[in-house]
């Protein structure tokens, strides 16, 4: 499984790959290996959006702004998985807007 993580907080990047890189190591003959991709930025990772399975976004400091990168994944048809990570209350229709 390719994950691609997104998140715009160094800190959080790097402990989101430790906890992944912990998970592949103790379920790897279960699920098969997970390969992982960090970014800073969406500009990085949008070219390459085709080969992830999941993506995991966390962005701390623009809803808004994260919002835009899930509907610019949709408009991509990227296959994989979005999760969106956020401290940030999301009000209810941007919650719906996001599952649809």
């Amino acid at each position: 499984m390719h994950i691609a993580v997104l998140a715009d907080n160094i800190a959080d990047r790097k402990q989101t790959e430790r906890l992944l890189d912990r998970a592949n190591s103790a379920l790897a003959s279960e699920i098969g290996t997970l390969y992982v991709d960090s970014f800073g930025d969406e500009s990085s990772f949008l070219p390459v959006c085709m080969k992830y399975d999941l993506f995991l976004l966390d962005i701390d400091h623009d809803m808004a702004h994260c919002m835009e990168i899930v509907a610019r994944l949709q408009e991509l048809s990227a296959p994989g998985m979005i999760v969106v990570l956020s401290l940030i209350h999301i009000s209810e229709p941007t919650r719906l807007r996001c599952i649809s």
